[in-house]
């Protein structure tokens, strides 16, 4: 019985350091928030788009990420989407939206989002891609 306990949590430690694995060498941001919408997932990607260590995003709200004009929209969005999504989805179809980098330079960003619920509480994971270069090439093509 000690033996399977022991097995048992040694499976679980195994699995934990695999899903960080994965989690960590996304090359996008990967934000996981609560219902309440605090960070509760904050990848090495996002550490190095945002500059800021995951220690620190930790426990966060939303709104350390977004600009002021859209903090509000984007926590609706959210809501929202608990309220009514259940499926991944673009947080802003076609669009590109702007974060905060930890120094208060903004930024273009395009996002996803998907929902789990784990002991009927709710999570939202947010994946985002930093498209500064892409914005700048696309406006240097359009002045040329």
């Amino acid at each position: 019985m000690e033996l399977d306990r022991v097995r048992t949590q040694r499976n679980l430690q195994l699995s934990e350091a695999r899903f960080a694995g994965i989690i960590n060498s996304a090359m996008d941001a990967i934000i996981t928030l609560n219902g309440d919408l605090h960070v509760v997932l904050f990848n090495t990607a996002a550490e190095r788009i945002f500059g800021c260590r995951a220690a620190e995003a930790l426990g966060q709200t939303l709104d350390a990420f977004l600009p002021i004009p859209a903090r509000e929209q984007h926590a609706q969005h959210i809501r929202q989407f608990g309220r009514n999504g259940s499926t991944p989805q673009p947080m802003s179809p076609g669009r590109i939206v702007h974060a905060i980098r930890r120094d208060g330079t903004r930024f273009p960003i395009q996002a996803s989002i998907s929902q789990s619920e784990v002991e009927k509480e709710k999570f939202y994971t947010v994946i985002l891609r930093d498209v500064t270069e892409q914005v700048e090439s696309e406006k240097l093509l359009q002045e040329w």
